[in-house]
């Protein structure tokens, strides 16, 4: 292992080890999770994702916290040179230095195994020694190599801090005797002793500094057992009414009933006592002998309407139609894309004003479809006749660029020769000579200048796979506006990070380039971009694994990128697509090439920018639209899933409304206010059609990682009829569950509670394999949405295939 480690490898590496940890702030110390330590885990997977989202809002300022009770830790923290001698007095330095010495920004920790005789949270005055602190039960300490308020670093007195992980608790001792005899002397002289204080009867009561520690741990204990969430509450309720004098307060109890079924797993095999052994032919008995309840669904079963072609213009509807049933895909897949084919035209030389704020009129239109659904087709019959105008005006451009290109290079050489004339005449001492070929050579570098300053790169309307400096270069170029258009996500993953150093992402030039804030870059290599209203449209179909990776980016939801996705999710039509479908008519498909050539050559050879308004009527109803009364008032209410998202859909509907507008109207429409009507289809294409897919695109990017594996090991067992299973047999089926199995136990249990899927029953007779049977409704109705043709919602929607008896057990 490396010297240099991060704090979430280093967090992942305690974790792995048996520690409970949780990040803390390198600032002040405290808890950067809702419930404190009690959101501590000791799952790497868990941690792993706790710690990347704290880092990444606040990175060089987290922590690794350990929570000293559930690790088995204490630990001895002297915080003054006077303490230190004073317990060096005490102790003794040979019980001190058998701990594991931890080196902070002021002094020194020593950690060691927690006695089990003893049990104390903080203290801060042990045995009359002042600022000497003991953390233990529920408190808890900080790791290397967290940062300390002081600037310095937390870091191991005898390893480097790789080392020092991977040894913490192989060679860590016991608390020394001496140590255990300051604690004990401790808790007598505050009548606090370990056992619990006893009222007149004889009862046993937790102390009230450790009762949450406690119960705690007996109720992951019970969670280990395979024990439910109710089961988990009961257990912290019933310990908390019998063993403390004082009644625990309700959100306490929630708190570590969340802590514990988010960070501790089923490890059932480890706990499941011998006499519970089955065979299989007893699980089938044991799950017909207790009734099931209805499953519930993992996913929001969302309706997602028909593609609305009316909203759309008459010849751009009717390629629309036609297209889709040319290819036999979807009319969502068409539809988005040529609204993008349009912004793609014209984005560069037009905007609309919706009244208080000016839009440019870019669109990320993305359509998440599986591989075969033929979404490539439609993508290249979208932008054929973008390509045909680039064409056309490249021969236009061509003649010129080639005449500058060629007095460029007659220049070039004449400077060649003006400064080897220059250098004779410097040789011979011609004076006249030599300032007459300086003269010359001064005229010829300014004519020189002039002509690359006149140099323009020949036409181009969109890209494919560029860098995300390629893509600033390419927006200057094209005088400050490029679409993006791909039939595959690969465009993400390189602003993602796929090509730069340490696998940065770097979304700002697409964010900028959405909202048209200008761009400015300097670097210390390259030559600066200065843009002043870039115009950047994104035209992309992916698959639904590609974009849970784009969810993945750091950044990618809190920046906003999902944001400003006009998503949608076309039903599957794979297994009902005819080898027959008719062709586009000739007629449809020359009125959408002329039309989007057209309005290609009114949005390049603009020299400035139009500005499309509102008619009166318009701007009202767009007014009533955004208003407090309706879509302000909806973002705290059905809308608040998707906030960010609904936040930016009155933008939306403002450049749908003007991209309409151009496509009905052409080039006349730069100097026609836009339309009541055009207003109006725009609300109903957003409000009716894209807010459905928009809480989709939501669960779908969004999806945490035990959710994921929940949906995909639900999806194997509909498809292949499975009745029972071992963990095992899960892992198989998933393949990328192989390396994360508290992740695979987190998707399980989701499908034990609260989903009711699943339900354990012991391990399988002879091994330590658990053992599950499936819930018989589940394939009810699976085999219920085959037969009426709906697995496309609910719970049969995780399959995506149909069933296949032949294939099951």
């Amino acid at each position: 292992m490396s010297a240099n480690i991060s704090i979430e490898s280093a967090a992942v590496k305690y974790a792995d080890r048996g520690l409970y940890v949780f990040p803390v702030s390198g600032k002040t110390k405290r808890p950067m999770t809702e419930h404190g330590n009690l959101d501590a885990s000791a799952d790497p997977f868990v941690v792993a994702e706790m710690f990347r989202q704290r880092v990444e809002r606040s990175p060089g300022a987290v922590g690794i916290g350990v929570n000293m009770g559930p690790s088995g830790l204490i630990l001895f923290d002297p915080d003054s040179g006077a303490a230190q001698a004073a317990l060096r007095k005490r102790a003794g330095d040979a019980a001190l230095s058998r701990g594991r010495v931890v080196l902070t920004g002021r002094g020194l920790h020593y950690y060691y195994k927690a006695p089990e005789a003893v049990l104390l949270n903080g203290v801060t005055r042990l045995c009359g020694i002042e600022n000497l602190d003991v953390r233990s039960g529920s408190s808890y300490g900080i790791l290397p190599p967290s940062p300390h308020p002081s600037g310095a670093v937390y870091r191991f007195a005898d390893y480097g801090t790789a080392e020092g992980i991977a040894r913490f608790l192989d060679d860590l001792a016991p608390c020394p005797s001496v140590l255990v005899e300051m604690l004990r002397e401790h808790s007598e002289r505050h009548s606090n002793p370990a056992e619990g204080l006893r009222d007149e009867d004889g009862r046993t009561w937790l102390p009230r500094g450790t009762r949450n520690a406690v119960i705690w741990r007996a109720a992951a204990e019970a969670r280990r057992y395979g024990a439910d969430v109710e089961a988990v509450t009961a257990l912290a309720e019933v310990m908390g009414e019998r063993q403390c004098r004082e009644q625990i307060p309700e959100r306490e109890v929630e708190g570590i009933v969340k802590s514990v079924m988010k960070n501790v797993g089923m490890d059932c095999a480890a706990f499941i006592p011998e006499d519970r052994l089955i065979t299989s032919e007893q699980l089938v008995e044991m799950a017909a002998s207790e009734p099931w309840l209805d499953p519930l669904p993992i996913e929001a079963a969302r309706e997602r309407p028909a593609f609305p072609v009316d909203v759309f213009p008459g010849w751009l509807g009717e390629w629309v139609a036609a297209e889709a049933e040319a290819t036999q895909t979807p009319a969502d897949m068409a539809g988005v894309m040529s609204l993008a084919a349009v912004a793609t035209t014209i984005q560069r030389a037009v905007e609309i004003d919706v009244g208080g704020w000016v839009e440019p009129l870019c669109i990320w239109s993305l359509a998440i479809m599986e591989s075969g659904s033929r979404k490539s087709q439609v993508m290249s019959d979208v932008f054929a006749p973008i390509i045909a105008a680039e064409g056309v005006l490249r021969d236009e451009y061509a003649p010129a660029e080639q005449e500058r290109a060629g007095d460029a290079a007659a220049y070039v050489e004449g400077l060649k020769k003006l400064r080897a004339v220059e250098a004779k005449a410097i040789l011979t001492g011609d004076e006249e000579k030599r300032d007459e070929a300086r003269r010359n050579r001064t005229v010829a570098e300014a004519r020189l200048r002039d002509l690359e300053s006149e140099r323009r790169p020949l036409p181009r309307l969109f890209a494919e796979d560029v860098t995300p400096e390629r893509y600033l270069r390419l927006m200057q170029e094209q005088r400050g506006a490029i679409t993006l258009a791909s039939d595959e996500g690969g465009v993400f993953a390189t602003f993602g990070g796929r090509y730069r150093q340490g696998g940065d992402a770097y979304l700002e030039p697409l964010l900028k380039a959405h909202a048209g804030s200008s761009i400015r870059v300097d670097r210390q290599t390259g030559e600066p971009i200065s843009i002043d209203r870039p115009r950047g449209s994104l035209a992309v179909s992916l698959q639904e694994e590609a974009l849970r990776k784009i969810g993945e980016i750091p950044g990618a939801v809190g920046l906003g990128l999902i944001a400003r996705c006009m998503a949608v999710f076309p039903p599957d039509l794979i297994g009902t697509r005819t080898a027959t479908a008719a062709s586009v008519p000739t007629s449809t498909a020359s009125a959408y090439s002329e039309r989007m050539q057209a309005l290609a050559s009114v949005g390049y050879r603009a020299e400035g920018f139009y500005v499309l308004r509102l008619d009166e009527q318009a701007r009202e109803s767009f007014d009533t639209f955004r208003g407090l009364d309706h879509h302000e008032g909806r973002l705290i209410g059905d809308l608040a899933p998707i906030r960010a998202w609904g936040s930016k859909m009155p933008g939306l509907v403002a450049r749908i409304s003007g991209l309409l507008h151009m496509a009905e109207h052409g080039a006349d429409g730069v100097r026609a206010p836009v339309s009541h009507g055009t207003v109006e289809r725009a609300i109903r294409f957003a409000e009716d059609y894209l807010i459905p897919h928009a809480f989709v695109l939501h669960e779908v990017a969004a999806e945490s990682a035990e959710r994921r594996a929940a949906r995909d090991i639900l999806a194997w067992i509909i498809r292949h009829g499975i009745t029972e299973m071992t963990s095992r047999e899960a892992t198989r089926a998933v393949r990328w569950l192989e390396t994360q199995n508290g992740v695979r136990d987190s998707g399980l249990a989701l499908l034990v509670d609260p989903h009711g899927v699943l339900r354990l029953v012991g391990r399988k007779a002879g091994t330590r394999e658990v053992r599950w049977v499936v819930n018989p409704k589940v394939h009810e109705r699976a085999d219920k949405a085959d037969k009426a043709g709906t697995r496309s919602s609910g719970l049969s929607a995780l399959s995506g295939v149909p069933k296949t008896p032949s294939e099951g057990r």
